[in-house]
């Protein structure tokens, strides 16, 4: 901002950000408990979130499995019968 005091660490750029009130709460405790204001709390986080050793990615999720239907059980049990294979035992209740 021109103008403004002389500084060895200019910031050059100004970016609005919406913020949850969970995370405003987060950023008010970080600057009331280091004595700072919120957007030097806001480069605080950043400089440590961008020094940090790089974690690893996490595997993507798998997509939940539901059991089939009833309808979707009878189908499968004729498919099996229609090309001569049995069926593996379902496991938990038996009918």
């Amino acid at each position: 901002m021109p103008g403004g005091r002389p500084t060895k660490d200019p910031k050059g750029k100004l970016v609005a950000v919406r913020l949850a009130s969970r995370q405003l709460h987060a950023l008010e405790a970080r600057a009331r408990r280091e004595g700072i204001g919120i957007s030097e709390a806001i480069r605080r986080v950043v400089d440590d979130w961008a020094s940090a050793p790089p974690s690893r990615p996490s595997p993507p999720s798998l997509p939940r499995v539901r059991p089939p239907t009833p309808d979707e059980r009878k189908t499968f049990d004729q498919v099996f019968a229609v090309i001569g294979l049995t069926p593996k035992q379902r496991k938990g209740h038996q009918r």
